[in-house]
């Protein structure tokens, strides 16, 4: 028997789905599962995550380099100009969902990224606001980008 796909609302993520996003996340929820919850797409999950996820860079006083290498390196840690540099990954940051919310690693040394509803809801509407609005230009302005795309023959 073919297996139904479900009927996917095309509307814009409100509020209230950010903050069930947000929360999936934070419980450590596959992006497919919050889909489900919101009746989206998984890939409109993840896109979202990826947009309005923000990067909180790590403290690179105590440890500059975070090199997956570092004990296998003979060559000490020199940074990323050593030959041998790769960036140490995060299994739960570098994979689905993309967010570090509520993370239970004790002491983690990398980047993390957060997602939080109410910013990613704040840009959308700046996005959204944004989208709607004109062309700030003068007249002269206006005539001088006409006259180099396309000058009028004399």
């Amino acid at each position: 028997m073919p297996v139904k796909k479900p009927i996917i609302n095309n509307k814009h993520l409100t509020y209230e789905d950010r903050q069930k996003i947000e929360t999936g996340i934070g419980n450590r929820r596959t992006k497919a599962d919050i889909a489900r919850i919101l009746n989206k797409d998984p890939s409109t999950i993840g896109k979202e995550i990826l947009k309005h996820r923000v990067l909180k860079p790590r403290n690179t006083f105590n440890s500059p380099f975070i090199c997956a290498n570092m004990g296998k390196c003979r060559k000490g840690c020199a940074g990323v100009k050593c030959g041998d540099y790769v960036e140490q990954g995060c299994k739960r940051r570098d994979r689905p969902p993309g967010a570090c919310n509520k993370c239970d690693t004790k002491k983690c040394r990398l980047d993390k990224y957060i997602y939080d509803a109410k910013k990613a809801q704040a840009a959308y509407g700046k996005t959204r606001s944004e989208s709607r609005e004109g062309f700030n230009l003068t007249e002269e302005e206006r005539k001088a980008i006409g006259e180099k795309i396309a000058p009028l023959p004399v």
